[in-house]
C-alpha cells in the first residue's frame, strides 16, 4: 500500500493523506502524541525508504541533504567533501539554474570537484514535472515487498552485533577493523569504487581478471591462493573455502582455533600486499608474508 501511495500521485489515498499531512510524511519519525492512524501510515513510508530514491525533476520536493537522490544514500551517510552545513533543509531545486539545469557554480561551491561530476552524471527529468519516487535497484526479479523486507531486516541486524564473534578471534586492532570492514561492505575494492564512480572497472589490480569484490577479496584472489599454498608447504593445513556464506560461518564455529587466525591474517595480509601494489608498485614477496603471517600467529598464542 505505501508504494502504491508513493507511485500513484493521483489516487484517492494518496489525495486524502497529503492534503491532510503534506510533508510531513517524510519527516523522520513519529511525534509524542500521534494518533495510530498516523503512526500506522508513518510505518508504511518508513518501510520502503531504504530501497527507494528520488529521481530529480524540478527538485521542490527532495531535501538536499537528507533524501536519497545520489546512487543509494543520503548525503548525510556520505563519505564525502562537501559543505552540507549551508545547504542545511535547502531543496535540490536550489543547486539548479532558472531553466532547471545543474547551477556549476553553486555546485561547486558545496561540493568536491568529484562529487559534482556524480551529480552531473544523474539523469534529470523535465524541470516541469515533480520529483518521484523509484527504485535504487531495479531488474532484481524481486518483488517491492521482498526488497524491503530485505533491506530492512540488514538495518534491524545492528553491524556491531552481527559479526560480534570477531572478537573471538583476538587479533590485532588493525586486523579486526579491516575484517570488520569488508565483511560490513566498508572496503574499497574496485567495485566498491567502481559503484561510486571514483574507478573506471572492478578488476582486481593484481591481474586476476575477476570482479573485485568482498567474496574475491576473502576467497578468489589469485595471489591469495598463493600465499594460502605457500603456508600448506610450510605444514600449516589452513582451511579452504568454496563462497562467503562457508567462510563466514567457519570463522564464527572455530574463531578460536590457530589455523582460522592463520586465515584471517592471509587475509588481511594479501589485502595489504594489495594495496603496496596498487599504490606503489611494489611486491612484497609471497616468502616473505608467510614468514611475517607465522611470526604474527605466534605473538597472538
Amino acid at each position: 500500500m505505501a508504494w502504491m501511495f508513493l507511485q500513484n500521485k493521483n489516487s484517492l489515498l494518496h489525495k486524502i493523506l497529503f492534503k491532510k499531512f503534506g510533508a510531513k510524511i517524510w519527516e523522520e519519525g513519529v511525534k509524542r502524541g500521534a494518533t495510530t492512524t498516523w503512526k500506522i501510515i508513518k510505518e508504511g513510508i518508513d518501510y520502503p525508504k531504504p530501497v527507494v530514491r528520488w529521481q530529480v525533476n524540478n527538485g521542490h520536493s527532495i531535501n538536499i541533504n537528507a533524501d536519497n537522490w545520489i546512487l543509494d544514500r543520503s548525503l548525510n551517510r556520505w563519505p564525502a567533501t562537501c559543505n552540507t552545513i549551508d545547504i542545511d533543509d535547502k531543496k535540490v531545486s536550489f543547486l539548479m539554474d532558472e531553466e532547471g539545469n545543474w547551477n556549476s557554480k553553486k555546485l561547486s561551491e558545496f561540493f568536491s570537484e568529484d562529487m559534482v561530476k556524480l551529480i552531473k552524471q544523474i539523469e534529470k527529468g523535465m524541470n516541469n514535472i515533480e520529483d518521484k519516487i523509484e527504485l535504487v535497484h531495479t531488474n532484481t526479479r524481486k518483488i517491492v515487498l521482498a526488497l524491503c523486507a530485505e533491506a530492512n531486516s540488514v538495518q534491524t541486524d545492528s553491524k556491531y552485533s552481527k559479526f560480534k564473534w570477531l572478537k573471538k578471534l583476538k587479533v590485532d586492532q588493525k586486523v579486526y577493523l579491516f575484517w570488520w570492514r569488508e565483511l560490513n561492505g566498508a572496503l574499497p575494492t574496485k567495485e566498491w569504487l567502481c559503484y561510486r564512480r571514483l574507478a573506471n572497472t572492478t578488476e582486481c589490480p593484481r591481474g586476476c581478471h575477476e570482479n573485485e569484490d568482498t567474496e574475491h577479496i576473502i576467497i578468489n584472489c589469485s595471489m591469495l591462493k598463493v600465499l594460502l599454498q605457500k603456508l600448506r608447504s610450510c605444514g600449516f593445513n589452513v582451511p579452504s573455502f568454496q563462497d562467503l556464506d562457508e567462510c563466514t560461518m567457519a570463522l564464527k564455529q572455530r574463531a578460536d582455533k590457530g589455523l582460522v587466525k592463520i586465515y584471517v591474517l592471509a587475509v588481511y595480509y594479501s589485502w595489504r600486499s594489495r594495496n603496496m601494489v596498487k599504490h606503489d608498485n611494489s611486491k612484497i614477496p609471497i616468502a616473505y608474508t608467510a614468514v611475517e603471517i607465522i611470526s604474527h600467529v605466534s605473538h597472538l598464542q
